[in-house]
């Protein structure tokens, strides 16, 4: 399972204490939130979760590091072009440097790499 430490970081954030947070997962089929302060959907595919934000207003994006489907550049930029609020973080167990800065400079709101102990940049 990912590290739980992730959830707990991004409800600290988005936690207003009035509403239950609603984050779209797309490739983390393990992520859980299991105090229930959360609302997690999943989604398999990112065209899923792209076709999901027209109907839905979610307050974050987790998005795992392979996605099925697309890139990370790509999905960034429909993001960009479609919904250019829509906060998005990649999630993953190996972020190599140049990953992170390549996510970066695609306006990724945080980077959660999870391998061991786990650590936010």
């Amino acid at each position: 399972m990912l590290a739980s430490w992730v959830i707990d970081e991004l409800v600290k954030e988005f936690s207003d204490g009035e509403k239950t947070p609603t984050f779209v997962a797309i490739g983390l089929p393990n992520l859980r939130d299991r105090g229930g302060r959360v609302q997690i959907i999943h989604c398999q595919t990112a065209q899923a979760a792209l076709e999901l934000l027209e109907v839905l207003q979610v307050d974050l994006l987790l998005v795992g590091g392979d996605l099925l489907d697309m890139s990370i550049p790509q999905l960034a930029a429909e993001l960009r072009r479609r919904w250019p609020w829509q906060r998005w973080v990649l999630v993953d167990d190996q972020i190599a440097d140049s990953q992170e800065r390549a996510v970066r400079q695609l306006a990724v709101t945080g980077v959660f790499c999870c391998a061991g102990a786990g650590r936010a940049r």
